[in-house]
């Protein structure tokens, strides 16, 4: 459907290089990377906006690379959103296709749940609203590929939570092809097929999201995804000696390593529990020195042999283990998921 080979461009202080990638008929791919990484200016190109200095950019199979944006079939909705606030919600849909019929408009307008705000002055609404409505402007484009740049950025969550519900309704069910945006890790994993992570304008890994965010595959993807456990240790085989202690993996590995384990996969394990393979290899003690409470789930501090280690668990499972009791008191076991060890050859 979409294919980028080898684009470089540039725009101000941003740029990419040698970008490839292709977004097939109906698949979402999610671009993500620190800010400055060139994910703005990559969107921008493929819209048309900015020129490549390099390389080709294919839609079905035509070359439109030296297309300008409105004859690209592809439909842009950038951060700032840009709904015409004295143009009602009917009117802005219009805008993003001429010729459309009212029976289209309301078509459209039913699939995003906004079709009782069609009178509306589009100045009136929530931003959740305006939202949907930027998103009703450009599937009435008709276009082959719809292009977010943050486009979900800045709604509260429950909004976020029914907007993104009801896009990736219309997606799957227009079979729409997507180029999606954003720094939020919750969004890109609920929408996308595919990650793309890029720093530098470069990407750094492009894959299916399991794959990217269960299994980074170099140092900077790990760490910007949030794996903040990491030991530097010599492995021989599945095993690993680090400052932490000697650590198990299911893969063979040799010399200098580096390990990372995200929060997520660091469990505790209560006493006289039988365990099962992937939790019972790689059990240490530590001290439970802190626990910082957040809204779903708490950030566990736990010191063991000298070495901070961070686990989240649900508030609920916090409450249930009762670990408020064990803060600077005895010894709590905890274990590291070992399928979800990741390690990277230095």
């Amino acid at each position: 459907m979409l294919k980028l080979e080898k684009i470089s461009a540039r725009k101000g202080k941003f740029e990419i290089r040698d970008v490839s990638f292709q977004v097939e008929e109906g698949e979402v791919l999610a671009v993500i990377g620190p800010s400055g990484s060139g994910k703005t200016t990559l969107i921008e190109t493929i819209v048309g906006v900015v020129r490549p200095i390099s390389g080709r950019i294919f839609l079905k199979g035509k070359d439109v690379t030296n297309l300008p944006p409105e004859k690209r079939k592809i439909a842009y909705v950038p951060q700032n959103l840009c709904v015409y606030p004295f143009m009602s919600v009917e009117e802005n849909i219009r805008f993003g296709g001429r010729n459309i019929s009212f029976e289209e408009v309301r078509r459209i307008a039913r699939m995003l749940r906004i079709e009782h705000l069609l009178d509306r002055e589009a100045k009136s609404l929530s931003g959740g609203e305006q939202q949907r409505v930027a998103i009703a402007r450009a599937l009435a484009a008709n276009p082959e590929v719809i292009a977010l740049d943050e486009a979900f950025r800045g709604l509260d969550i429950s909004t976020k939570e029914g907007v993104l519900s009801e896009f990736k309704e219309v997606q799957e069910n227009e079979r729409l092809s997507v180029i999606l945006v954003t720094h939020d890790f919750e969004e890109a994993y609920a929408l996308a097929d595919k990650i793309c992570v890029m720093n530098e304008g470069r990407i750094l890994q492009l894959g299916d999201k399991e794959d990217v965010f269960f299994n980074p595959k170099n140092e900077f993807v790990a760490e910007f995804l949030g794996y903040s456990n990491v030991f530097e240790g010599y492995a021989n085989g599945n095993v690993i000696e680090t400052d932490l202690g000697i650590i198990k993996t299911f893969e063979q590995h040799t010399g200098k390593v580096k390990v990372y384990v995200h929060p997520r996969d660091v469990m505790v394990v209560r006493e006289g529990k039988p365990l099962r393979r992937g939790i019972e290899e790689n059990i240490f003690e530590g001290v439970l020195k802190e626990i910082i409470e957040k809204p779903n789930s708490s950030l566990i501090l736990f010191d063991v042999n000298g070495v901070t280690i961070k686990a989240e668990l649900p508030n609920y499972v916090v409450e249930r283990l009762r670990l408020k009791e064990f803060l600077n008191k005895k010894p709590v076991r905890i274990s590291l998921k070992t399928g979800r060890i990741i390690v990277i050859s230095k």
